[in-house]
């Protein structure tokens, strides 16, 4: 009789089994990473790491200046802190599969590495999208006393946002390899 998965946000326990010495061992699947010849997995995720990490700190950066988001323009305020949000989960699943060595659990792949993709890309258009709403408030607001913080607000915007895009774009050289309990390859995924 075969034994039938769990489903759920806790199935991954079911993977975990008490041994003699009352504690308990992984028996589920793991995914390898592999990167292009002659690269380092460390290397890229410290890159991808420290690249949320610089955009995050951009972001918080612009967001102490009196400018778009303080005035209340809705348009500008909402992506910018959509994209804040985006950032900071970026930064923790980064970490999360820097961790992990290049060897996760299933289910840490399941929810860590897709989500980093998902959340570097979701954070890339938040951004750009603050820093065209702080354009149209640059051009139709004309507000010339703070014009300075209004460009500043701008150009971070901008860095920002391309930052997370290199940090989606280096998530392309690493490919991933489902191991099972056995040993065997089984199933190559490309993030």
């Amino acid at each position: 009789m075969s034994e039938k998965k769990k489903k759920g946000k806790r199935a991954y326990l079911s993977d975990y089994v008490l041994d003699v010495n009352g504690e308990y061992v992984y028996t589920g699947d793991y995914y390898i990473a592999s990167v292009e010849q002659g690269k380092d997995f460390a290397r890229f995720m410290r890159a991808i790491s420290g690249l949320a990490v610089l955009a995050f700190a951009f972001l918080v950066g612009i967001g102490c200046l009196s400018t778009g988001t303080t005035s209340g323009a809705f348009y500008v305020t909402v992506p910018y802190v959509a994209a804040m949000v985006f950032t900071a989960i970026c930064i923790y699943d980064s970490f999360t599969v820097a961790s992990g060595k290049g060897k996760l659990k299933a289910h840490l792949f399941e929810n860590n590495v897709s989500r980093l993709k998902g959340m570097s890309f979701a954070g890339t258009a938040a951004v750009f999208i603050a820093a065209f709403g702080q354009l149209g408030y640059i051009i139709f607001a004309e507000n010339k006393y703070t014009i300075v913080a209004d460009l500043l607000f701008l150009a971070g915007c901008i860095a920002a946002g391309m930052l997370l895009l290199v940090t989606f774009r280096l998530q392309k050289g690493i490919m991933w390899q489902k191991h099972t309990e056995k040993g065997q390859k089984s199933i190559d995924k490309k993030c």
